[in-house]
C-alpha cells in the first residue's frame, strides 16, 4: 500500500496540524524551512507504521491521524485517535466497507471471514491499537495489509551519521534488524550471504555513479577496542578504492561517503528482498557537496521509475535538491504556530503550472514565494537570506 493523503493532529498542552492531500505514488518531496516541521512529518509516519508492526506503546500523548492508502486500484481508510496514551477510536474502512471499528473501552466490531463475513465483537486494552492485537490471517487477513504497510516501512535519517559510529558484534546467532538505519554491518553481512556477489556489486556500482569509486566493500574486525568480547567479534564495514591498496575502516571513511554508502547497502537490500512500501528520508543529501548531492537524487528518483512499488518521501532545505526535483513532486510546507500548511501541484496547480513559464529555477518558486502567489524577484531573496 501506499500512501495517498495524511492528515495528523496534536492537542493537549499544544497542537499541531498539517495535512497533505493527493501525495505522489512515486516520489514526494517535502520542502520547507527549518523548523517547519519537516522532520517532524516523518516521524508522524514512522509512529504509525510503528504501531502497525510491533506491541509498542502509543509514543504521542495525544495525536489524532486520517490515513488514506491506495491499493492496487482500491482505497483503503484509518483513522486512530489517541488521548493520554490511551486509543479513544479507531477505525479501518476498505472500498467504503468499515471492517473494523472499536471505542475508548476497547470495545468494537471486525468483520470475520469464516463466521459468512459477519461482524464479531471483540475487546482489547485501551493503549492497544486493535488493528495489530486482532491480527489473524484466516478470520481478518485484511489486517496484514496495515501490517506490512508497517512493517516495510523503512526511515532514514541522512543527516545523522547511519551507523558510522556504531560497531555490531557478530556471531553465529546474530540476526538482522532492516529498520534499524544505524546497523548497515549486519545487512552488509545478510544481504551477502542472501543474495550473493550481485548485492555488492550493485551497490558498488551505484556508488561509482555518485562519483565515489570502489573496489570492494567488506566487513572486518573493529580492532580499536581494548575490550574482549566473549559473545562475539566487533566488526565494521571496510571499503577498498580505486587505485588504493589499503583499504579503509568505517571509522576513516568521510562522513558524506558513508551516509551514502549506508542509505544503498539499506536500499539494496530493500530491492533485492523484493520489498514494497514507504521509504522515508529525512534531509536528503545533507552534507553532501553539490555534484554528489545532485547525482544521489537522480539516481533516487531513476530508482523510482524502474520499481513503482516503492513510495519515496523524503525532506530538505537544500536549494541544490529542489532544483534537480521536478515540481510536481513538491509538498512545501509553511508552519504559522500550530497550524502547517502544504502547498503542492494538487491542491495549488495554478501557481505551480504559472512558475513554468517564468524561466527560473525550481529553488526560486520556493524562495521567491511563488508557490504561496507573493512573487518576490530572486535578488531580493538573495539579499534577505544574507541577513539570516
Amino acid at each position: 500500500m501506499k500512501l495517498k493523503s495524511l492528515k495528523f493532529s496534536e492537542s493537549i498542552t499544544k497542537s499541531w496540524n498539517v495535512e497533505f492531500q493527493k501525495l505522489h505514488p512515486n516520489i514526494n518531496l517535502i520542502v520547507g524551512r527549518n523548523s517547519s516541521g519537516k522532520t517532524r512529518v516523518i516521524n508522524i509516519i514512522n509512529s504509525l507504521a510503528n504501531l502497525m508492526c510491533t506491541i509498542k506503546k502509543p509514543l504521542y500523548d495525544s495525536g489524532k491521524w486520517n490515513i488514506i492508502f491506495e491499493d492496487e486500484g482500491t482505497t483503503n481508510e484509518y483513522h486512530l485517535e489517541i488521548d493520554d496514551k490511551k486509543v479513544v477510536s479507531e477505525q479501518y474502512v476498505m472500498n467504503g466497507d468499515t471492517v473494523l471499528k472499536r471505542e475508548k473501552t476497547g470495545k468494537g466490531e471486525i468483520l470475520a471471514q469464516e463466521a459468512k463475513l459477519k461482524n464479531m465483537a471483540f475487546q482489547v486494552a485501551p493503549d492497544h491499537i486493535a488493528s495489530f492485537y486482532k491480527r489473524d490471517a484466516i478470520q481478518h487477513p485484511f489486517l496484514e495489509k496495515l501490517y506490512n504497510w508497517g512493517y516495510y516501512l523503512r526511515t532514514y535519517s541522512f543527516g545523522s551519521d547511519l551507523g558510522r559510529s556504531n560497531v555490531t558484534i557478530l556471531n553465529e546467532e546474530s540476526s538482522v534488524n532492516p529498520k534499524n538505519q544505524n546497523d548497515a554491518v549486519s545487512i552488509l553481512k545478510f544481504g551477502k550471504q542472501k543474495f550473493g556477489d550481485s548485492f555488492i556489486s550493485a551497490i558498488i556500482e551505484d556508488m561509482k555513479s555518485i562519483d565515489f569509486f570502489i573496489d570492494k566493500i567488506e566487513l572486518a574486525p573493529f580492532d580499536r577496542l581494548l575490550i574482549n568480547f566473549i559473545d562475539g567479534t566487533p566488526m565494521v564495514i571496510s571499503i577498498k578504492e580505486k587505485g588504493i591498496e589499503k583499504s579503509i575502516s568505517q571509522a576513516d571513511i568521510s562522513q558524506g561517503m558513508f551516509r551514502v554508502l549506508s542509505l544503498l547497502i539499506h536500499l539494496h537490500y530493500f530491492l533485492f528482498s523484493k520489498m514494497s512500501g514507504n521509504i522515508l528520508i529525512d534531509d536528503i543529501g545533507e552534507g553532501l557537496d553539490y555534484h554528489r548531492s545532485t547525482r544521489l537524487i537522480k539516481l533516487i528518483m531513476n530508482k523510482s521509475q524502474k520499481h513503482s512499488n516503492i513510495q519515496f518521501i523524503m525532506t530538505t532545505n537544500n536549494e541544490k535538491i529542489m532544483n534537480i526535483v521536478p515540481l510536481k513532486y513538491w509538498c512545501i510546507i509553511e508552519r504559522k504556530g500550530e497550524d502547517v500548511k502544504v502547498y503542492n501541484k494538487e491542491n495549488s496547480p495554478a501557481v505551480f503550472e504559472e512558475f513554468e513559464f517564468t524561466g527560473l529555477n525550481n529553488a526560486d518558486f520556493y524562495t521567491s514565494d511563488f508557490y504561496k502567489g507573493e512573487y518576490i524577484s530572486p535578488s531580493t531573496c538573495e539579499e534577505e537570506r544574507s541577513f539570516d
